[in-house]
């Protein structure tokens, strides 16, 4: 038994103690503090359901994963680039030292502008992972302050009305 009974005035009549605390009255400063938190309540609730928010989660895992397959392309496109540059060079071991240097070096380019391009790809890819999940972010920590706001809240006002009991020991003093 919580010794809360909202219905009953005098729970003596039952053979019940008498109420320490009357948090159901409504001019109560409890009453007025658990209306606040059910309203913040109902506001993280309308936030969490939010379309916004679910569109949010959706693009950033599609960007993901269009990140990550137009990685996987370009890496399987640089492998046969790389191929491709191997069996030039292989079929090139008969031309003179100075021409086969020369279509040597060419093909040092063509691998590091390969390399370079894979680097802007890779920085452009983190950029785009970064907005999309900065933008959730966003949404998400409007959410997330509004429920430490709440338990701020609840926690002082579990102690405003604990500080409202008030005990007598046997010989009727207040503890």
């Amino acid at each position: 038994y919580s010794g809360t009974m909202p219905v009953v005035a005098d729970p003596t009549e039952f053979g019940f103690c008498p109420s320490v605390y009357d948090r159901f009255a409504e001019e109560s400063f409890y009453a007025a503090g658990e209306r606040e938190l059910n309203e913040m309540n109902r506001l993280i609730e309308k936030l969490e359901k939010d379309p916004g928010l679910m569109v949010q989660r959706d693009e950033l895992v599609g960007i993901e994963k269009m990140c990550h397959e137009r990685w996987l392309k370009a890496k399987q496109h640089q492998k046969q680039e790389k191929g491709k540059r191997a069996a030039i060079r292989q079929a090139s071991e008969e031309l003179c030292e100075a021409e086969f240097d020369d279509l040597d070096e060419q093909l040092k380019q063509e691998g590091a502008f390969i390399q370079r391009e894979m680097k802007k790809l890779k920085l452009q890819n983190k950029q785009e992972i970064a907005e999309a999940r900065q933008r959730l972010l966003h949404l998400e920590d409007r959410i997330s302050r509004l429920k430490e706001e709440r338990k701020l809240k609840s926690s002082l006002l579990q102690d405003r009305l604990f500080d409202q009991y008030k005990f007598l020991n046997i010989h009727g003093k207040q503890k």
